[in-house]
């Protein structure tokens, strides 16, 4: 039920997983109801342990590996376009046949999917970049994500590009030593904010 025991425990769990929090250490230190949940539903059913203890990139669980392989196509580069998709489309996807997933656990789903990526993705709301941290408290209101929030945001792959440019940036900017050159990588990295967007 939306307003039961399991419906508050998965959305601890999609909110843990988005923060890139929840591994086997954490869920065991949890209380008993929300332990053995978890262990019942993401360890036993999905798998989406690994041997250590830490996040699989894919669950163990068949069904669940083809619909990450549906997400993970999505985020394939077409032709000059980097990989891209919208929160609130897979969503639906996910919620309509032939996955017939209900809202909490496509949510989930979602969470792990981008909670084990994090490092290697960007949200953007409303075209503007937003972390996670930020955009969660209005996205997750109440025990499940609001699709009006997801409707407007885009999941897109950090190309390894941008991810250089930043480190190189970021690098220089260490190795100055007086205050105005460090205003100056300030101006540097405004400017490559508007070019680049911060990995």
């Amino acid at each position: 039920t939306s307003r039961g025991n399991a419906a508050k425990d998965c959305q601890t769990f999609t909110r843990q997983l988005f923060l890139g929090f929840l591994d086997r250490n954490w869920l065991m230190t949890q209380a008993a109801q929300q332990k053995n949940r978890g262990e019942k539903v993401l360890d036993k059913a999905w798998g989406i342990f690994d041997n250590d203890g830490s996040l699989r990139l894919k669950p163990h669980d068949e069904s669940l590996r083809k619909i990450i392989d549906v997400l993970e196509g999505f985020l394939q580069p077409v032709e000059d376009d980097v990989g891209t998709f919208n929160l609130g489309h897979v969503m639906r996807l996910l919620c309509a046949p032939p996955y017939g997933l209900n809202i909490a656990s496509a949510g989930l789903l979602l969470a792990l999917f981008i909670g084990k990526r994090r490092d290697n993705l960007n949200l953007l709301l409303n075209q503007q970049l937003i972390s996670i941290e930020t955009w969660l408290p209005d996205a997750l209101q109440g025990n499940y994500l609001n699709l009006a929030i997801l409707n407007n945001t885009e999941v897109i792959v950090v190309s390894q590009e941008t991810i250089s440019e930043w480190e190189k940036l970021l690098e220089d900017w260490d190795f100055e030593n007086t205050y105005s050159d460090k205003i100056a990588f300030h101006n540097k990295a405004l400017a490559l904010q508007d070019k680049v967007p911060i990995p």
